[in-house]
């Protein structure tokens, strides 16, 4: 169901959220059909440049709301070891004149950010979730390949898995090729639970609010003085 996200002297947007069992797929700001209000205070030529001048509004909108993101709570929720990722995943797809409809979304289809944003309990689709530590490093599209844990145990005597000391199962690697030292890359979890802590919707919909009303009259006025001069023109050519 549609979510209001917007209502101000001019239109109404409103942004629907995916089932949370799927991934993030993004915060959608469509314009209703209810534009009455607005458009009755208008004179026909500004009715003209509305299409315009919404889409312009929801483009620059949608992107105001992914900088949020990106920049502020995505750093806010989660400790950022690789700084491309919030930036590399969010995306806008722009609106346009016939398609009044700007979405920011997770292009790289991360599971993981959908239930950081709800909570809930991550099960295995096998016996255990392997879960990686400070070892791994995550890249701009996660875990490179080579350092997943299938690669790894296939990979050699190098890396192995074991019960450590305390009777946890992990999959360690050697640092050399001497038998120690030793260093964990993976945790492996019967299950993880994972409480909410990314507000991707109540951020994106606080930040959607304030910036379309304020885009919206400025887009508008540009629609209309760039028709104002188109015609300005063709009526100076009419004349010669």
């Amino acid at each position: 169901m549609p979510i209001p996200l917007i209502a101000g002297a001019a239109a109404r947007a409103a942004t629907s959220r995916p089932d949370p069992r799927s991934a993030v797929s993004g915060m959608t700001m469509n314009m209703e059909s209810n534009l009455s209000a607005f458009t009755k205070a208008m004179d026909v030529f500004g009715k003209d440049q509305l299409p315009f001048a919404t889409a312009g509004a929801l483009t620059a909108t949608a992107f105001i709301v992914r900088n949020t993101v990106v920049h502020d709570e995505y750093p806010r929720a989660f400790n950022v070891r690789n700084k491309g990722l919030a930036g590399r995943a969010f995306r806008v797809e722009k609106a346009k004149k016939k398609r009044l409809r700007a979405r920011v979304y997770d292009s790289l289809k991360k599971d993981f950010l959908s239930m950081q944003e709800s909570g809930g309990t991550k099960r295995p689709s096998g016996n255990t979730i392997a879960v990686p530590t400070d070892n791994i490093r995550l890249t701009g599209r996660g875990v490179n390949k080579g350092r997943r844990p299938r690669a790894l145990l296939g990979g050699g005597k190098k890396a192995f898995r074991q019960k450590s000391r305390s009777g946890q199962d992990v999959i360690m690697e050697r640092r050399t090729k001497k038998r120690y030292p030793l260093r964990v890359l993976y945790v492996m979890e019967p299950d993880v639970k994972i409480q909410p802590r990314f507000a991707f919707y109540t951020v994106a919909k606080q930040s959607a609010q304030k910036a379309f009303d304020k885009k919206l009259p400025e887009f508008l006025a540009k629609a209309r003085k760039s028709a104002f001069s188109k015609s300005q023109r063709k009526a100076s050519r009419l004349r010669r």
